[in-house]
C-alpha cells in the first residue's frame, strides 16, 4: 500500500473512530443512559479498532508494546515524572492545601486504568494521527487534542488531561514503551487527582453529559422554593445530577453508617411534611426503603448508570450470567437510580 492509501485509510479509521465516540456519548448515551444501545456504540468502537489491527498487522513493538526497553524507558520517564510532582508539591504547599493521597482500594485500579489508557492513546492512537500527519510532533499535539476533548464538558480535566497528553507523548517519543508511560500515568493520577479534588478544581473525572440530567430536568421542572433535594447514601454524587437548583442537595445518609442510621435517614426524609425529590440507587431502595415504608413514595423516573468500580465476586458473575433481574453480561456493568418523591408527579 503506498504512503498516501495509508494516509487516507489512517484518516478516514480516525473519522469513524471520533464519530462514533460523539455519536455514542453524546447521542445515544444521553437519550438512552446505560442501555443495549450505548453497550452496543462501545462494541462497535472496540470492533473498529479489532479490525484495523486484524487488517493492519502493525508493528506491536515499534508501536511501543516491548519488555526490551522497559527498564530503560523507566529510567527515561522517572525523573520527568518526580520533577512534575516535586513541583505539583511545592505549589500546594505554598497554597496551604494538604497533600492528599488515593485510598488503598482504589491505587491498581488507578495504576491499571493509566496503563490501559496509555496502551489505547499512545500505542494504538497516536501511530494512526503519526501514519496521517507523517510528524511526530504534530501526531502527539494531535493526540493530546483528542485525549482532552474526549473529557469534555469539564473543562478543567479537558485542559489538564490535553497537557497531560502533549507531556507524556512527549516522553513516549523518548521512552517508545507503553507501560513505562502508563506507568507514570498511574501514578500521577494516584499522587495529584485526590488532592485536585479537595482543592475543588476537579470535581469529577467523568466523561461526557451528566448521567443523571434527564431526571435533574424533571426535579427541576417540578421544584418550588420550599422543597427539598436528597442523594442517597452510596453511588451518586451531585456531580452525576449536573444541574444547580435553588434549593441546596442534601446527602442522606452516608456510605459508611449502619443499615438503621441510613434507613432511619432517608424514611425521615420521604415523610418530610414538604415535597421532596430523592435520587437512590435501586440496592439502596430496596435495602432502606422498600421494606419499612408505606406508603413507599411515588416513582417520577429512573435511570440506568455505568458502574465506576467492581468487585469481581460472586455476586459480579451471576449478574455476567444471569442478570439478577437486569440483563446478562450488561447486568453487571451498569445499575439503576429511582428518582423519588413523597408526592406525585406534577401536571
Amino acid at each position: 500500500m503506498s504512503n498516501p492509501q495509508r494516509r487516507f485509510y489512517a484518516g478516514l479509521e480516525l473519522v469513524v473512530l471520533f464519530g462514533l465516540w460523539f455519536v455514542n456519548v453524546w447521542g445515544i448515551w444521553r437519550l438512552t443512559g446505560a442501555s443495549v444501545w450505548t453497550a452496543a456504540g462501545f462494541v462497535c468502537l472496540a470492533g473498529t479498532v479489532g479490525l484495523s489491527i486484524k487488517l493492519r498487522r502493525p508493528d506491536w513493538k515499534g508501536a511501543g508494546f516491548r519488555v526490551d526497553n522497559f527498564g530503560a524507558a523507566l529510567v527515561q520517564v522517572s525523573l520527568p515524572v518526580l520533577l512534575f510532582a516535586g513541583l505539583f508539591f511545592i505549589t500546594i504547599r505554598l497554597t496551604g492545601v494538604s497533600f492528599q493521597v488515593a485510598p488503598g482500594p482504589q491505587v491498581l485500579q488507578t495504576v491499571f486504568s493509566g496503563i490501559a489508557q496509555q496502551a489505547f492513546f499512545l500505542g494504538y492512537l497516536l501511530q494512526r494521527w503519526n501514519a496521517v500527519l507523517a510528524n511526530p510532533i504534530g501526531a502527539v499535539v494531535a493526540n493530546a487534542l483528542a485525549f482532552g476533548l474526549i473529557h469534555l464538558p469539564h473543562v478543567f480535566l479537558t485542559v489538564l488531561t490535553f497537557f497531560g497528553g502533549l507531556f507524556l507523548g512527549a516522553l513516549f517519543l523518548r521512552a517508545r514503551n507503553v507501560l513505562a508511560l502508563g506507568l507514570a500515568h498511574g501514578v500521577l493520577s494516584v499522587l495529584l487527582v485526590p488532592t485536585l479534588r479537595l482543592m475543588g478544581a476537579m470535581e469529577t473525572t467523568q466523561i461526557g453529559p451528566p448521567e443523571l440530567s434527564p431526571l435533574a430536568a424533571e426535579v427541576a421542572r417540578q421544584l418550588q422554593p420550599e422543597d427539598r433535594i436528597g442523594i442517597g447514601p452510596h453511588g451518586i454524587s451531585p456531580i452525576q445530577i449536573g444541574q444547580t437548583f435553588t434549593v441546596r442537595i442534601e446527602r442522606i445518609g452516608d456510605a459508611v453508617a449502619s443499615v438503621e442510621i441510613n434507613r432511619d435517614q432517608l424514611l425521615s426524609f420521604l415523610q418530610d411534611r414538604r415535597r421532596v425529590f430523592c435520587f437512590l440507587l435501586e440496592e439502596d431502595f430496596e435495602r432502606y426503603v422498600k421494606p419499612f415504608s408505606n406508603p413507599q413514595g411515588f416513582l417520577l423516573g429512573q435511570r440506568y448508570i455505568w458502574r465506576r468500580q467492581f468487585n469481581f465476586d460472586r455476586a459480579f458473575f451471576q449478574d455476567v450470567f444471569g442478570g439478577s433481574g437486569d440483563i446478562p453480561v450488561l447486568g453487571a456493568f451498569r445499575r439503576r437510580v429511582f428518582l423519588l418523591s413523597n408526592r406525585p408527579a406534577a401536571g
